[in-house]
């Protein structure tokens, strides 16, 4: 099966700014929309880091750098189970 993927976002009517993001990589079988959640305090922020949190994790699964299930305890790695509390802390952070 043959699948096509493209990405577009819009800001609306109601906001200056977009605050959405997203990644589409077909090669890395990766589709990733974040909304940014207008009108929160820095929403673009929070959106953008999930979005290269997520690419950046399985870009290292996809490539064997570490298991998706078992990620060997060493500084710099992201657990899997730990992925979901870092991403809760970027957004905690991005809107005080």
């Amino acid at each position: 099966m043959e699948l096509e993927a493209i990405g577009k976002s819009d800001k609306g009517l109601r906001r200056k700014i977009n605050e959405d993001n997203f990644f589409v990589d077909p090669a890395l079988d990766l589709y990733v929309v974040a909304d940014g959640m207008g009108g929160h305090k820095a929403g673009e922020v929070a959106s953008r880091m999930v979005v290269d949190t997520m690419s950046d994790y399985w870009r290292k699964v996809r490539s064997r750098e570490f298991s998706a299930l078992s990620v060997p305890d060493q500084p710099g790695n992201l657990r899997q189970r730990q992925a979901p509390d870092q991403l809760h802390r970027f957004v905690q952070h991005a809107d005080p």
